[in-house]
């Protein structure tokens, strides 16, 4: 495992001012342990910035939270506006999005003519 470096702290939303201590008190070796989780999960989310549709309503996604495999969109003005997203509703409206886990992906249900 290789030294915790800014950049490490940067892609997962650590400002790097901040003193990049893990519970134990020593320098988080965690983020390097990490890393591979978030950057995984970077490739499967929209980009930070990016607009995303969800039914009939567009945002703008605003910040991650990789843990709930969600991104925060702001679909108004106001700090309000702000919901947490799940990749998997996402998905449904947003090509080259992917949920982590396929259960979870909320696809439409189609109408059985028989």
């Amino acid at each position: 495992m290789g030294p915790v470096n800014v950049r490490l702290a940067k892609q997962q939303g650590v400002a790097p001012n901040e003193k990049i201590l893990g519970c134990c008190g020593e320098v988080k070796c965690c983020m390097r342990y990490e890393h591979d989780t978030y950057k995984e999960f970077k490739e499967r989310a929209p980009f930070r910035n990016s607009t995303v549709k969800l039914d009939d309503r567009k945002g703008k996604v605003v910040d991650y939270s990789m843990v709930k495999d969600a991104v925060l969109v702001q679909f108004g003005t106001r700090r309000s506006d702000q919901e947490l997203v799940t990749l998997g509703t996402l998905a449904k409206d947003n090509p080259g999005i992917m949920p982590a886990d396929t259960d979870e992906w909320e696809v439409p249900e189609t109408s059985r003519d028989s």
